[in-house]
């Protein structure tokens, strides 16, 4: 059991570290891809918050 938490951490904190590397250019990709696959604005737009919002952490 505690492995598995330790390892979900782990994981955790590599997406973390990649979305803070994710470039403006990479992101609006994305946006136009989930677009093409019919992702509402909606969802689109809070996972844009939330990439922001790691980013901004990851400035201070």
């Amino acid at each position: 059991m505690q492995y598995n938490m330790n390892q979900n951490q782990l994981m955790q904190m590599m997406v973390m570290q990649a979305l803070k590397q994710v470039s403006p250019e990479l992101l609006a990709k994305v946006e136009e891809e989930a677009r093409k696959r019919g992702m509402s604005d909606e969802d689109i737009n809070a996972g844009k918050a939330y990439i922001s919002q790691v980013q901004k952490g990851a400035e201070n």
